[in-house]
C-alpha cells in the first residue's frame, strides 16, 4: 500500500490551498480518500502503483507541497478515513514528508529496508518526472493536459478546443511532452509496484 503526504509550502504567507488540491485529486484511484488530515496537510492512500505519480503530477501543477511517500502495510480493516488509519505506510509517509523538507524539490520516499534498493529506484524517478511536470508553464501544461486526454487528438482539434493558435500547440508538443509524461507515469508505478513486492517478499 502507498500513502501520499503533502503538505503546503510557505502556508503561513499564503492563503490555504488545501481546498484546490482536493480539487485537483477528484478523480485519481484511492484506497482511502485523499482528505485534509491537519492544518495545511492532506493525506491519501493508495493501492494502484500508477496513482502515485498521477496524484503527485496534480499536485505539483496545482501548487507548491512537500511530498512524502510512504511504502507499508496497514491495518485493516480499512476505516472510512485516511485520518482514521494506522500502520505502517502512514509512519513512513510522516518521516517522508518531513525528510522532503529539507530537499530541494520537496520529496522523499520511504519504504521498509527490504524495499530500500526498489524505494531508491522509484524516488529517483520520480524526482526527474517532477522537474518534467513543473518545466511547463502554465499555458503550455493546459495543452499537455489536454494531449493527454485526447490521445490522437490533432493539433487543430486541440488549438480550437483551447482556443490557441495551431502553431502554439505544435510548439508546445515539439519534443514530446504528453509522451514523456505519460510513460514516466507507467515507469514510475512500475518501480513503485517492484518495491511493494520487494516489502512484501524481501530476498532470502
Amino acid at each position: 500500500m502507498f500513502v501520499l503526504t503533502l503538505d503546503q509550502r510557505g502556508s503561513r504567507a499564503a492563503p490555504d490551498a488545501v481546498p484546490g488540491l482536493l480539487a485537483a485529486l477528484a478523480g485519481v484511484p484511492t484506497a482511502l480518500p485523499f482528505e485534509r488530515t491537519v492544518g495545511d496537510e492532506v493525506q491519501g492512500a493508495l493501492d494502484e502503483p500508477a496513482a502515485v505519480p498521477e496524484a503527485l503530477m496534480r499536485a505539483w501543477r496545482a501548487g507548491p507541497w512537500w511530498a512524502g511517500v510512504g511504502i507499508g502495510a496497514i491495518e485493516a480493516p480499512l476505516p472510512e478515513r485516511s485520518a482514521a488509519a494506522r500502520g505502517e505506510a502512514f509512519v513512513l509517509a510522516r518521516a517522508a514528508v518531513e525528510a522532503a523538507k529539507g530537499r530541494p524539490r520537496g520529496l522523499c520516499v520511504r519504504a521498509p529496508e527490504a524495499a530500500g534498493d526498489a524505494a531508491g529506484a522509484a524516488e529517483t524517478v520520480l524526482l526527474l518526472f517532477h522537474d518534467l511536470v513543473t518545466a511547463a508553464t502554465a499555458a503550455q501544461w493546459r495543452v499537455i493536459a489536454a494531449a493527454l486526454a485526447q490521445p490522437g487528438a490533432r493539433q487543430t482539434e486541440l488549438a480550437d478546443a483551447l482556443g490557441v493558435s495551431q502553431q502554439y500547440v505544435s510548439r508546445t508538443l515539439r519534443g514530446g511532452a504528453p509522451e514523456l509524461v505519460g510513460r514516466s507515469v507507467g515507469v514510475c508505478g512500475e518501480l513503485l509496484a517492484a518495491a511493494e513486492a520487494a516489502r512484501v517478499s524481501p530476498r532470502r
